[in-house]
């Protein structure tokens, strides 16, 4: 197959003048880069299928993803997000859905989770007026994961809150003013996600509140606390992560303790794999009325301590550091 770069995107193709897929052989198998969604309305289609890798929606590099045109449809609108209408009302669909589709950030991550597409921010900065809730992701459980990718993107003015979801993915999100909350979480994960404080806690409005298999990778946090209202917290894993104590590396808040245990509600096989906790100000952990019935256990697997390791009981709590 031949093909020409009419944008200059091709490495070894650049120089033809050109506006349009008319320099393109009608083959829908061709993915032709295209640099931004402003550029993407400009490019006409011609073959029903054709297809077009967006770089990015508002920057290359932030937000893109595979769209295909779709000649069936002549009435949908332009939602900036996984419908884009060209100049000659040609409709080219896929990708993702992004806070421009709204101007809403709360409602495009709604939109997101009612029609099981993804979601990316494309902004570096979002300021919030509530908290944000992502809600019952994928209640019924067997689909595929539903990604929510920020891009790096800091949060400010309020609380990201993942409440009674299931297969959901949060990625790439700044939150060092504010605090992440799970509440409701089966086989979710957090990927590259910092944060004032991760709160486990009951809060959720959905329909289940504790949180079992679910991972966090990558993670930076000043401190983890598990709520006294929290339900039960079993078989979760922190991977990789770095929690930060009173060290204030961008941290809104100074933190005595790394890990903070309220109440008495289970911990099951809780592990923290090759963490680094440090900069505790008073203790790594805190547990002070924890009395559950037993076999309760928070494993440190080859985890970094600045200081000595964790005392090996609180209660009925076992605390237990591994080293390779």
């Amino acid at each position: 197959n031949a093909a020409w770069d009419v944008d200059n995107l091709i490495p070894g193709l650049s120089g033809v003048v050109g506006i349009g897929f008319d320099q393109i052989p009608l083959n829908a198998d061709i993915v032709y880069p295209v640099a931004t969604v402003s550029d993407l309305r400009l490019l006409e289609p011609t073959k029903s299928g054709q297809r077009v890798d967006l770089l990015g929606h508002t920057l290359p590099g932030i937000g893109g993803g595979t769209f295909y045109f779709d000649e069936s449809d002549t009435t949908s609108p332009d939602n900036n997000g996984t419908i884009i209408v060209t100049t000659g009302e040609n409709r080219w669909k896929g990708g993702f859905v992004s806070p421009e589709m709204f101007n809403d950030i709360q409602a495009s991550i709604n939109y997101a989770i009612a029609n099981n597409i993804n979601f990316t921010a494309t902004q570096p900065s979002y300021t919030l007026t509530s908290d944000l809730v992502i809600l019952d992701v994928n209640p019924d459980g067997g689909g595929n994961n539903l990604v929510f990718d920020f891009g790096g993107a800091e949060i400010e003015g309020f609380d990201v809150n993942l409440y009674s979801s299931k297969t959901a993915i949060i990625k790439n999100l700044s939150l060092y003013t504010q605090n992440f909350i799970v509440s409701g979480s089966f086989y979710c994960d957090l990927e590259n996600v910092g944060a004032n404080e991760l709160i486990i806690n009951g809060s959720s409005t959905g329909s289940f509140t504790e949180i079992f298999w679910t991972n966090f990778n990558n993670c930076r946090f000043g401190s983890v606390i598990f709520a006294a209202d929290r339900a039960a917290f079993n078989q979760n894993t922190f991977n990789r992560c770095e929690l930060r104590g009173n060290a204030q590396q961008g941290f809104v808040n100074a933190h005595d303790y790394n890990i903070e245990i309220l109440g008495t509600a289970r911990l099951e096989n809780v592990i923290f794999n090759k963490c680094d906790v440090s900069y505790a100000a008073v203790d790594i952990i805190s547990a002070p009325l924890f009395t559950s019935e037993g076999g309760d256990v928070i494993t440190f697997r080859d985890c970094y301590f600045d200081t000595m390791p964790p005392v090996s009981k609180f209660g009925t709590l076992d605390i237990v550091v591994l080293e390779s």
